[in-house]
């Protein structure tokens, strides 16, 4: 099976998904393992999302914060480009 799927014949762009699984810790309560990254013609990574540093509480995009309102990372977030 691929391990890469090809997004863009003209630019060659490609993606990347990886999961594998790992023994259930507290980092990784689920037992997985996951990469998923966006690679350009020559291999070289632009951009990628794994689960390599636990998820804390309360962070990421759409967070709140105690009094209920959301953070102002999320906020700008969802601003348009």
């Amino acid at each position: 099976m691929a391990d890469r799927a090809l997004l863009d014949q003209e630019t060659r762009h490609w993606v990347r998904f990886v999961v594998r699984r790992v023994p259930t810790t507290e980092q990784k309560p689920h037992g997985l393992d996951y990469s998923l990254t966006l690679h350009d013609a020559d291999g070289e990574r632009l951009v990628g999302f794994d689960n390599s540093h636990p998820v804390r509480q309360g962070s990421g995009p759409g967070s709140k914060t105690p009094d209920g309102t959301r953070s102002q990372a999320s906020a700008e977030n969802r601003a348009p480009l």
